[in-house]
């Protein structure tokens, strides 16, 4: 067999090998890499909420869960709360409401071998507001009547308990005033001339027909 015949076959050979190669990969003992996905182990908090004082179940209550990731829920009829899915570890528990003071619980474990059953019982917040003075703007100058023009003023009965012979008296004291008279016997009064039976007579905006009777 010739030099150049045996050449040839020996690249036959090494095409052949790396045909092979490409083909089939050798393995080299290592298994090749997979993607390996990690499930997170969770579990459920569950619970009440009641009032402190009463013991009442609370509805609305809003209960959330904070670590990282916060889960919320809200208290039903029954003051009853599930949160599901909670991941396992430690959390904070937080329930609000309005009107009540916060509540917070630290550090509650939650394992996956058992759920988490809390009670919450949630105090009333009472806030004392300071007093508020009411003053009423009294002009004494400007009547109560809105159709009195000129030679009108209003005084109350505290003023007319202090004018001498007023003797608590509305037309005892209304007599001590300029221009009016009074009609004697009748216990009338005439302002500026006018007759006494021209005046109307209120009492807190109801009109009166006889001041001398209550």
């Amino acid at each position: 067999m010739s030099y150049f015949s045996i050449l040839k076959i020996m690249k036959r050979l090494f095409f052949g090998a790396a045909l092979v190669m490409l083909l089939f990969p050798a393995e080299t003992g290592a298994q090749s890499p997979t993607v390996s996905q990690t499930i997170q182990a969770t579990q459920t908090v569950r619970g009440q909420v009641c009032d402190v004082a009463s013991g009442e179940v609370m509805i609305g209550v809003t209960i959330t869960v904070e670590n990282g990731v916060t889960l919320s829920t809200v208290s039903d009829n029954d003051g009853n709360f599930v949160i599901s899915n909670v991941p396992v570890g430690r959390h904070s528990v937080r329930a609000t409401y309005i009107g009540y003071e916060p509540v917070l619980l630290k550090e509650q474990l939650v394992s996956s071998g058992k759920e988490l059953v809390l009670t919450l019982r949630m105090r009333e917040s009472i806030s004392e507001l300071g007093e508020v003075v009411v003053k009423p703007r009294v002009n004494k100058q400007l009547p109560l009547n809105e159709m009195a023009q000129v030679g009108a003023r209003m005084f109350s009965v505290e003023e007319a308990s202090r004018y001498a012979g007023g003797m608590t008296d509305p037309a005892r004291t209304a007599s001590m005033f300029a221009g009016v008279a009074t009609g004697g016997a009748t216990n009338g009064i005439s302002i500026h001339g006018n007759s006494p039976q021209m005046l109307q007579w209120r009492v807190e905006g109801v009109e009166v027909n006889n001041p001398n009777h209550s």
